[in-house]
């Protein structure tokens, strides 16, 4: 019967944990760029379809004890290892024996990157521990210059890096597009976006004009003074009924908000 209790369970993660970067007990090499680190097959065949796959039947893999990843850097390699083992990875800049990472942008393309790594490795928690800390991080984020440039910066990286049908972070992006298009439309990195990504503005602007929209009704509401709720104009938010006026218009209070 499978042991249920909570402490048991963080106890057998704990033991997890440790065998990251020990040596005993390997039976495999993964490899990148140079780099190399012993890992557990149980461990790959547990969290990864993909690599799990590579470590059993017939496979060169097997034949050889070796398992060689080129397509990624090494640093983003240790942290889907890094995740197998610890279910975690660390985001932000990182040392290999030393070795510093040189191509580190920001934390958000690593977000990007490892979520397109468990997505080619079918590591589905990877690619949920991926979305939920970017999301997280964006929604952070209060609208400032800076802010903005780097999230406008990763969105051809995540519509070349993801299928069409694939909207977890897409949808992120486009969120975010919406809500500050009136600060962004005009920023360098904007325009390069919508260049080098022309879907990124048609997803936006029909976004944006949902949230225009959602904010008009919810200023103007019903008429205080016949309860009307349908009938008005829109340039001076006038209820077409009593004629009675609100005292800023809806387009304004948005501007504001």
């Amino acid at each position: 019967m499978a042991d249920s209790n909570p402490v048991f369970s963080e106890h057998r993660t704990d033991q997890l944990r440790r065998l990251f970067g020990n040596s005993e007990g390997t039976d495999v090499l993964c490899v990148c760029g140079g780099v190399t680190w012993n890992v557990h097959i149980f461990v790959l065949q547990l969290g990864s379809k993909v690599l799990g796959k590579l470590c059993s039947g017939s496979f060169q893999e097997v034949i050889t004890g070796r398992i060689e990843i080129n397509q990624y850097e090494p640093h983003l390699v240790h942290r889907m290892l890094q995740h197998l083992y610890m279910v975690d990875y660390s985001a932000s800049e990182i040392e290999i024996d030393g070795k510093k990472e040189e191509s580190f942008v920001s934390e958000l393309l690593t977000h990007v990157m490892m979520y397109a790594m468990g997505d080619e490795y079918d590591v589905k928690d990877l690619k949920t521990e991926a979305l939920w800390k970017f999301k997280h991080a964006i929604n952070a984020k209060k609208g400032q210059s800076g802010e903005l440039t780097s999230v406008l910066e990763v969105v051809p990286a995540i519509y070349t890096t993801t299928l069409d049908s694939d909207r977890g972070l897409r949808d992120g992006v486009v969120a975010f597009g919406a809500k500050h298009l009136r600060r962004i439309q005009d920023l360098p990195d904007f325009k390069s976006a919508v260049t080098q990504v022309p879907t990124y503005m048609i997803e936006v602007l029909p976004t944006f004009l949902n949230r225009l929209e959602d904010e008009r009704r919810r200023y103007i509401g019903e008429c205080s003074s016949c309860n009307n709720e349908e009938d008005w104009s829109f340039d001076g938010v006038c209820c077409n009924v009593c004629r009675e006026h609100k005292s800023l218009c809806w387009f304004d209070m948005v501007d504001a908000s």
